[in-house]
């Protein structure tokens, strides 16, 4: 006995992969416009150039569709198409304006059972306790946006090394010191 599906739109995808299997198979290009007046179908287009790797479009993700896999140096996320509900919330939080969602429905994603790789950005980790600080896209443009500052390069240097955590006990050890309390 196969296990029912939990919701309506697992059911239609089920029909359409069982339709697509009658018919021999998927077409490789199955993309077609959705029109304006149909809500719920859409897919999201990151721009790898502008994207950071932040993760607000996951964080907001009103169908489940975007998930977030770290590992030691990587951030990943992956879009499972068929849960798509084309809120928009991907694009309308991204603080880099690098996701878009266009008006199509693609079929061979809907169908597939492989996530899509949308995200994939090198990680930065702090020095002392290996906390993800932020990716290394982040931390570079920072770096640049201020270096017309005046600020000296020593503090320039300084930014993506520490996590927050770790910034705290450092400034409060050197504040210790300074007064002449032993800080082992």
């Amino acid at each position: 006995m196969s296990a029912i599906p939990q919701t309506k739109i697992e059911e239609f995808r089920k029909l359409l992969l069982e339709f697509a299997k009658k018919k021999g198979a998927i077409p490789p290009e199955a993309v077609i416009e959705v029109p304006e007046l149909v809500r719920g179908f859409g897919k999201p287009i990151f721009d790898p150039d502008k994207c950071w790797g932040c993760a607000s479009c996951s964080v907001q993700c009103l169908g489940g569709a975007l998930r977030l896999v770290e590992t030691q140096d990587r951030r990943r996320i992956y879009m499972d198409y068929w849960k798509c509900i084309a809120c928009e919330e991907c694009s309308v939080k991204c603080p880099k304006e690098a996701v878009k969602v266009e008006r199509v429905f693609d079929l061979s994603s809907f169908l597939s059972d492989e996530p899509i790789l949308v995200v994939d950005v090198e990680l930065k980790r702090c020095s002392i306790c290996g906390a993800t600080i932020s990716s290394v896209k982040q931390v570079d443009e920072v770096r640049d946006m201020i270096k017309t500052l005046p600020i000296s390069q020593v503090h320039i240097d300084r930014i993506g090394v520490l996590c927050e955590n770790c910034k705290k006990l450092v400034t409060a050890k050197i504040l210790l010191m300074s007064r002449g309390v032993k800080v082992g």
